[in-house]
């Protein structure tokens, strides 16, 4: 960064003798003063000016105001504060609406002076270009939505259409070659329905903003949509919460249908969490057939298992996304164990 630049700064303060030491200090920078926030909101209106140093004590405005007023109809103008002494705190919370930077007033020299005055018009700049690239991902991002959503609903229209024919001619035929294919095609059919539903699931994680969320009622609602026929489950979550999205939700109901497919004669599933020094397991037991060593990471893994194992696969990539893991640990013949580690930080307990 050149901080020999010369700009052209706006001084809005009301005393003319800290204005005079100011204007001094800016040398060879060209500056303008004005003693009042209208005057100075009435000069920007008509010229140009790089960046304000603007005090916070003036005879028409006061305080963290002040900076809320000229970020709000200047908001890509640079703005450094002037504080006191005892007022540090101020200067903080200044930069924290809106301002880029805060100086101390009677410790102001010029190279201090001028290296704020250069910093916050980088800030600024930078700020702005951060705010057109989150727009255009935005735009990007909605129309890879759009363009996804019509192709599924696209395709699912198609698939089930051939699903429809296929169970026209299977009623239509007893000769057991054509009965075979027609049966490949109901069941390559079924695998493309999962993979657009896993398409869809897969676009929407880490778009919510994540939020404390009750793991008790996450759980509960998880599995509302799961046919548990005669399995109970036991939940031990009483008081955990996590910072996480809803698709937490979609993990637990995930976790159950794998027991459901994979799991055998399983009759008690339960969800527990132990919290420890620096992070919390939150752990989810079956007692059905387990997982063999050879597979506890393969489990994992896109495209692996009879019903194309997009189910574990969605909840590691979403917790992944959340700061979260999963392990398998249990001991194959006495059941699946998973434990989901959540850092020191994404979880609390009331």
């Amino acid at each position: 960064m050149d901080t020999k630049k010369a700009v052209k700064v706006l001084i809005v303060e009301d005393d003319p003798g800290d204005a005079k030491l100011v204007r001094g200090a800016l040398s060879p920078h060209e500056s303008e003063v004005v003693d009042c926030l209208s005057a100075a909101i009435e000069r920007l209106h008509t010229a140009h000016f790089d960046v304000i140093l603007l005090d916070m004590g003036l005879p028409d405005s006061q305080g963290l105001d002040t900076v809320s007023k000229v970020h709000s109809t200047f908001p890509n103008m640079p703005v450094v504060v002037f504080t006191g002494h005892d007022d540090q705190a101020t200067g903080l919370r200044a930069v924290q609406i809106g301002a880029q930077d805060y100086l101390v007033k009677g410790d102001v020299s010029n190279n201090l002076l001028t290296r704020a005055i250069h910093y916050a018009i980088v800030r600024k700049r930078l700020e702005k270009e951060l705010r057109a690239s989150l727009k255009r991902l935005k735009q990007t991002e909605e129309k890879l939505q759009l363009i996804g959503s019509l192709t599924r609903h696209d395709a699912g229209n198609k698939l089930f259409m051939i699903s429809g024919f296929a169970e026209i001619a299977r009623e239509a035929t007893k000769d057991e070659t054509i009965l075979r294919y027609l049966k490949k095609i109901e069941e390559a059919v079924e695998v493309a329905q999962n993979i657009f539903k896993f398409s869809r699931q897969y676009q929407e994680l880490g778009i919510e903003e994540p939020q404390w969320r009750d793991m008790k009622e996450s759980c509960e609602k998880g599995l509302s949509d799961v046919n548990l026929g005669s399995i109970t489950v036991r939940s031990d979550l009483e008081g955990l919460e996590i910072y996480t999205d809803s698709l937490i939700e979609k993990m637990f109901y995930n976790l159950v249908d794998n027991t459901i497919r994979h799991g055998g004669e399983v009759k008690e599933i339960k969800v527990y969490y132990n919290a420890l020094e620096n992070e919390l397991k939150l752990i989810y037991e079956d007692d059905g057939v387990g997982v063999p060593d050879t597979k506890k990471e393969i489990i994992f893994e896109r495209g692996y298992g009879a019903n194309t194992g997009y189910g574990l696969d969605l909840i590691r990539s979403f917790l992944k996304i959340s700061g979260m893991d999963i392990k398998e640990t249990g001991e194959y013949g006495k059941g699946a164990r998973f434990e989901i580690t959540v850092p020191r930080g994404s979880y609390r307990i009331r």
